[in-house]
């Protein structure tokens, strides 16, 4: 589900509370570098929804992927935390992100 509002803290906890229950297999790196890309890779290259979110629970970037890897650019977001939910077809997580 993408939400085209910010979500409220309760949202947020929510999605947090339910991927944890039902873990997709992604490792999601963020890799500090002058290029300020954020890497996640899959355990296949299936269908992937990604979908980031500020702090304050507003959605700043989403995109698909059918890939193992994909490369996100995070220069255009501030400093700080970012929640970032991977969905597959059957599971999702969400990962804490911190870019500084």
């Amino acid at each position: 589900m993408v939400h085209h509002r910010a979500l409220s803290e309760s949202e947020i906890l929510d999605i947090f509370n339910s991927a944890s229950v039902n873990p997709l297999n992604a490792d999601l790196l963020f890799k500090e570098s002058p290029n300020d890309e954020m890497i996640v890779r899959f355990a296949n290259s299936a269908y992937h929804n990604i979908v980031i979110y500020n702090a304050t629970g507003q959605m700043v970037k989403s995109l698909e992927s059918n890939s193992d890897t994909e490369v996100i650019d995070m220069s255009s977001l501030d400093q700080g935390l970012y929640y970032v939910h991977v969905k597959d077809g059957n599971s999702s997580v969400v990962k804490k992100v911190v870019k500084f």
